[in-house]
């Protein structure tokens, strides 16, 4: 009796086959699950115009990553005053979105408060985040939390020198902080400048003439506006004012010296609303924030405003603008 032989060829067809479009099926239903998922991303912010950032930066760069609004991606935001943040964090932590944007150290925290389980990207951290205790360390922040980090106090000493090398004249400056906020880099590079600070405070724009008619009263003629979102929020008015008195100004975001402000100093927004949205990628991909490095500015701009400048009669002195990074005429 001869052997009994099997064909391989005969056998193994129709078996791999069967196997090809099963694995076929499978991955064709888990990009359809892919294609099929709305992503939902919440942001929390006390300021129209950041809000209006992030939608006109960050978005964009989502959906460069295929995550494109309206398709895949759902966006939720809550604007308000700082009074308001809390209950609107709590709004959209009911909501259970995939992750978090804040803006600011009031609804970084109102955020946090709300939940310990959704990510939360901070757009921008005006203090320590360590210290505060939202993260750990800030290449292991260990909790929902990460972002980027600005230390406005870090760079309120540089913006102060640089207002000083501006109008070395000017031994009296004022800053303006909203109420609770200290210096410390700006006070100790004051005292080395052998420069008088004078504090006003405000945290309504109800408020700002009667501040700036004080500076005036005062005989200031130097601003130099402390870091936070509501300020940059009131750019506009702030500077309006300013012009009005007579008042020079250094504020904290170069853009903000392209809206007016005689002198910025500080990292370029534009790029870190970018940023922003890198975090987002990789929380959307599945990365923990627990270990996403909060990460700090690598580049800092000058700006200088020559239009200001001569509305104030100012002449700027040759060694400002050849260190400004921007000039804006």
């Amino acid at each position: 009796m001869k052997p009994r032989r099997f064909s391989l060829l005969r056998f193994s067809i129709p078996f791999l086959t069967a196997n090809l479009m099963l694995f076929f099926q499978l991955v064709f239903a888990a990009e359809q699950v892919s294609v099929n998922k709305t992503f939902f991303v919440g942001i929390l912010t006390p300021s129209a115009y950041e809000l209006g950032n992030i939608l006109k930066y960050t978005i964009p760069e989502l959906a460069k990553s295929g995550y494109v609004e309206g398709k895949n991606l759902r966006i939720e935001s809550r604007l308000g005053e700082l009074d308001d943040l809390s209950n609107m964090a709590r709004e959209l932590v009911e909501l259970q979105p995939d992750a978090i944007i804040t803006v600011g150290p009031p609804a970084t925290h109102a955020a946090q408060h709300a939940t310990t389980d959704i990510p939360i990207i901070m757009g921008f951290m005006g203090q320590d985040p360590i210290a505060a205790g939202l993260a750990k360390s800030l290449a292991q922040p260990g909790g929902n939390v990460t972002g980027t980090l600005i230390l406005g106090q870090e760079l309120e000493g540089k913006r102060l020198q640089f207002l000083h090398e501006m109008l070395p004249e000017q031994k009296r400056i004022a800053v303006l902080l909203q109420p609770g906020n200290k210096l410390t880099k700006a006070s100790m590079e004051g005292k080395l400048l052998g420069l008088e600070l004078v504090v006003f405070t405000a945290d309504n724009p109800k408020i700002y003439p009667s501040v700036f008619s004080r500076i005036r009263s005062a005989g200031i003629q130097a601003l130099l506006i402390a870091p936070s979102p509501a300020f940059f929020r009131d750019t506009e008015i702030l500077v309006k004012l300013a012009l009005e008195y007579g008042i020079a100004t250094m504020c904290q975001w170069p853009e903000m010296a392209e809206a007016g402000c005689l002198l910025g100093y500080g990292p370029n927004y534009r790029q870190l609303r970018r940023q922003t949205a890198e975090y987002i990628v990789s929380i959307l991909k599945g990365a923990s924030p627990a270990n996403l490095p909060i990460r700090q500015p690598t580049h800092l701009e000058f700006a200088v405003n020559l239009k200001t400048a001569q509305m104030l009669g100012i002449s700027m002195p040759a060694p400002i603008l050849m260190r400004a990074d921007l000039v804006i005429e």
